[in-house]
């Protein structure tokens, strides 16, 4: 295997981070294996200067000519393994930038997949907070970020790379920023639609250029503390998909609830779930299906190497990283139509993203057979998380801790059960198979490190902008109620969402909002105490009444203006 791209020389590679690999021990430069891999220019060269230095040497029959012909061999053996060495390394070069073009496409999948999930009246606003996580993310990576991840960052050489980028660090600095603003991406998702602007730019910056470095340095850099217990992540579920779901869990949660999408009775503990339905499942469908295509240079170009051992490597990620989703969606669909009857398209859009996921970590270390069981219990861990979630009234619009959090997690557990040992090429491989538990062990601190740092700063964060006077977290309500794209974009993305309709839906929404906490307490009423009518101020054919609340209590309760024993219930 080739140097990494600084030249700096580094232990025998194994595929356990993703530091550059060093050349392999015990094969001398001269070997005819090495010979055998250079490129054309060099075969010609090895075929007409060795000739010819082996042609004079042949002639000389003096112990001193003998001893000068194996010089001027030996010196050409030499100059032609530099040249094979420089070939290798370009094509390392070349590998990480292809890989890293890839992966940094992979957030036009994010920004579809997410426009496509919130409602129609944010899509301008979500759109372009995406573009602040690759525009000034790159800023802050290039300042911060890059120097603080050390050698942790895609085989990056040096110790002092802030606001460097300069020669054979290049290929590293853009590759490793491709898997930083992916973190940062993840949680615009969990402060959807009622964050503000200047709140989540601010939390950005912190994310890229502090949270995030520092869980790199200590997971992928070889004297990071966890990667000296055995910490094994090939690719990320921990390091960046656990980095990013938990910053989005906290986040949802200091944000709160998007307003209407819990509506409880305070008094009687009932709580009813409003659906935000996807204002465009195509779209977040077409976003899905770049982010799969994204995916595979995402797991394969991990291994940093573009020698034989490492595409082999490369391969096995390749092929994980199609199995996992694959069994993933399946068994999700198999819940939905079990337990909803139905085929929801969202739904399986975060079962496939889930099972990616969930391989991330272990596609280099596991079979796969492997594969397929993390992709079952991806499908089951997705739909428990989002239900959880649910049932403790944290709103996470795109399920992100669901999707990232939960299956980065459950990544990082399925290396220490499935590991193979001669993929993980230790002593100590996967529980399951046998292996003793100090993969699975080094897994779970991590991941427990992971989730203390990440929540811990990202609560400090949030909270401290949710109280700083003149910042603030959150919209007011007449934004989040009209839009945020009204507000901070310009008017909406789309010409034919008027502020006229934005404002009729809303207070059709909030009426139907007032009539299902009316029928809760009235429901409750009627179960201790015997029904009454003639009451003042009823409505006949309400819900109230026994009537149909689809067909008459909303509209009915839109249309009657009388005063009423509580106004602010029926005033518009």
């Amino acid at each position: 295997p080739p140097d990494p791209p600084g030249g700096a020389s580094r232990e025998p590679r194994r595929p356990r981070s993703r530091r550059a690999p060093a050349r392999t021990p015990g094969r001398s430069a001269s070997s005819p294996a090495r010979r055998d891999l250079g490129l054309p220019a060099a075969m010609a060269l090895s075929s007409e200067l060795l000739g010819a230095i082996d042609d004079v040497c042949a002639n000389q029959t003096s112990a001193g000519a003998s001893h000068t012909c194996e010089r001027l061999l030996s010196a050409a053996v030499t100059d032609l393994d530099a040249a094979i060495g420089d070939g290798e390394t370009a094509r390392t070069i070349f590998y990480l930038l292809i890989g890293a073009y890839m992966v940094l496409f992979m957030q036009a999948g994010f920004a579809m997949l997410e426009v496509g999930v919130v409602r129609a009246k944010n899509a301008k606003a979500i759109a372009f907070k995406n573009l602040v996580d690759l525009f000034l993310g790159g800023v802050v990576w290039w300042l911060i970020g890059f120097g603080l991840s050390a050698n942790g960052a895609s085989g990056a050489t040096g110790t002092n790379n802030y606001a460097d980028s300069w020669g054979s660090n290049g290929a590293s600095f853009l590759h490793s920023f491709a898997f930083a603003v992916t973190t940062t991406t993840i949680v615009s998702g969990g402060v959807a639609e009622r964050c503000k602007f200047d709140a989540y730019v601010a939390y950005s910056i912190f994310m890229i250029g502090i949270i995030y470095p520092l869980v790199v340095s200590w997971c992928w850099d070889g004297e990071g503390f966890l990667a000296e217990r055995g910490f094994l992540d090939f690719a990320g579920s921990g390091v960046v998909h656990l980095t990013g779901g938990v910053g989005a869990l906290v986040g949802a949660i200091c944000v709160g609830p998007r307003y209407g999408r819990f509506v409880d009775d305070d008094d009687e503990g009932i709580v009813e779930v409003v659906e935000f339905k996807s204002h465009s499942s195509v779209i977040s469908n077409l976003g899905t299906y770049i982010l799969f295509f994204g995916w595979f240079s995402f797991n394969a170009s991990s291994t940093l190497a573009a020698d034989a051992d490492s595409m082999h490597t490369a391969a096995v990620a390749a092929a994980n990283t199609l199995l996992c989703p694959a069994f993933a969606f399946c068994v999700g669909m198999i819940m939905q139509i079990y337990y909803f009857r139905t085929h929801d398209l969202p739904a399986a859009h975060n079962y496939i993203l889930g099972g990616l996921v969930a391989i991330t970590g272990p596609c280099a270390f596991v079979q796969s057979w492997a594969a397929c069981v993390i992709g079952v219990i991806s499908a089951i861990t997705t739909s428990t998380a989002s239900h959880v979630n649910v049932a403790l009234k944290i709103d996470d619009p795109l399920d992100a801790f669901a999707v990232h959090g939960a299956n980065g997690l459950l990544g990082l557990i399925a290396v220490g059960l499935f590991a193979e040992e001669n993929l993980v090429g230790d002593d100590d491989f996967g529980a399951f198979l046998g292996g003793g538990g100090r993969i699975l062990e080094a897994n779970l601190l991590g991941g427990l490190v992971i989730i203390a740092w990440s929540g811990g700063v990202s609560l400090v964060i949030f909270q401290g902008l949710k109280y700083l006077p003149g910042v603030g977290l959150r919209v007011d309500k007449d934004t989040e109620l009209l839009g945020l794209d009204m507000k901070y974009h310009d008017g909406f993305a789309y010409p034919e969402l008027s502020q006229a309709m934005v404002q009729e839906a809303n207070e059709y929404r909030l009426a139907e909002m007032r009539v299902q906490q009316k029928n809760i307490k009235k429901k409750k009423r009627a179960a201790k105490t015997p029904r009454r009518t003639g009451q003042p101020g009823s409505m006949k054919g309400s819900s109230m009444e026994g009537g149909s609340d689809k067909d008459s209590s909303v509209s009915g309760w839109v249309r009657r203006k009388e005063t009423r024993d509580d106004a602010s219930e029926t005033k518009l």
